[in-house]
């Protein structure tokens, strides 16, 4: 099995991918590495989030709870995809 440096997985995500080795390492010096667990909550409706989530490997889902105890699945996100950067622009 090969491992990939931190900068070639970010570098693999279609917002780096023209990032030089030092650009990539720079961003990489504010990032933080973090492994979720099965169906865990990563961000939830309504709270203010100042992270842009990079999937670099498996899925995410989004979701929303329609208030009548039940779930709806609005996206699946797949690995090199992202999300969480409109919080980033707007606040919100």
């Amino acid at each position: 099995m090969v491992t990939l440096s931190n900068v070639e997985l970010l570098k693999r995500v279609a917002l780096f991918n023209s990032l030089s080795v030092s650009q990539a390492q720079l961003l990489l010096s504010a990032t933080e590495k973090k492994r979720y667990k099965r169906n865990e909550c990563i961000v939830e409706e309504g709270t203010k989030s100042n992270k842009l989530f990079v999937i670099l490997s498996g899925t995410a889902r989004v979701t929303l709870n329609t208030g009548n105890g039940r779930e709806l699945s609005l996206a699946l996100i797949q690995t090199g995809e992202f999300f969480g950067e409109m919080s980033l622009l707007d606040g919100q």
